[in-house]
């Protein structure tokens, strides 16, 4: 799944399963790749949905060295629905492991 990142950040991100809570037959984007874009793009400046978007479409060729972005990029209205439906509480885990 997280195949290309470097060991550290693949294990911070697969040691800790966060529940995909969208219905199966819906899903075109792994969540993987949803979290992966809009991380990079917030790193990187990105400020809302739709600055995820702009990155993710100014960067698909260096994206697409470390995510399946089969079914291209997510929409914005994608990306704010998968964090809408995000759990807060499964992120606290992996964020304070990978942080210190």
């Amino acid at each position: 799944m997280w195949h290309g990142l470097n060991e550290k950040a693949a294990g911070c991100l697969s040691e800790y399963s966060l529940k995909d809570p969208r219905i199966k037959r819906k899903k075109l984007h792994a969540l993987s790749d949803i979290l992966f874009l809009a991380l990079c793009g917030v790193i990187c400046g990105a400020e809302s949905r739709r600055d995820i978007e702009d990155y993710a479409h100014q960067q698909e060729e260096f994206l697409s060295r470390y995510i399946a972005l089969e079914n291209g990029i997510p929409s914005k209205s994608t990306v704010a629905r998968v964090f809408s439906l995000l759990d807060p509480e499964g992120f606290k885990q992996p964020c304070s492991t990978c942080c210190h």
